[in-house]
């Protein structure tokens, strides 16, 4: 006779993109030397400039100074670097950020005069020091398909449990003749 064998169902894919978020702002951090985080940024509009802004914590670290930047590629750009196995700061770009001072505050800015409509932005940490940032861009949006930052939790609705000073605890919840 011949035995049933149990075949293991794959779970359900959630329908919804878990995590993805479109914004003008993304927080993030890169704890590990080498990390990285992969964006897209939509251009809102091509006959416009483009400037994206990476903000920095700890501004006291020159290896940070040295080791972390914002990256922007086109997609031929991009498919290059990953193809050749390339670090994106040895990898050709669109724009990359230049150590400049904000408001009092060290900061990497990069700047698309003639944009196309869509590139890959890539903020990689190379330096031994954990960093935090926030990416901002005008005239676009970034896109983080995969929950690569902090914007993603803080951005996800949260159930809230309303509360009730009735005095009542506990009132209505019993589960009458089981």
């Amino acid at each position: 006779g011949e035995t049933a064998t149990a075949t293991p169902t794959p779970a359900p894919r959630q329908v919804a993109a878990p995590g993805s978020i479109r914004a003008e702002s993304l927080q993030g951090d890169l704890a590990q030397q080498f990390a990285k985080h992969y964006f897209e940024l939509d251009v809102n509009d091509t006959s416009t400039s483009v400037e994206i802004t990476l903000a920095f914590d700890p501004q006291d670290q020159p290896n940070v100074d040295n080791g972390f930047n914002v990256y922007v590629y086109t997609s031929d750009q991009f498919r290059t670097l990953v193809r050749e196995g390339l670090t994106p700061n040895s990898a050709a770009n669109t724009a990359a950020g230049s150590l400049t001072t904000e408001g009092g505050a060290k900061v990497f800015r990069a700047t698309i005069n003639s944009p196309f409509k869509v590139y890959t932005v890539i903020v990689a940490n190379d330096s031994v020091v954990p960093v935090s940032y926030t990416l901002t861009v005008s005239n676009g949006v970034l896109v983080d398909a995969s929950g690569q930052t902090n914007t993603i939790q803080a951005t996800t609705p949260t159930a809230t449990t309303p509360t009730t000073s009735s005095g009542q605890e506990g009132a209505g919840a019993e589960v009458p003749g089981v």
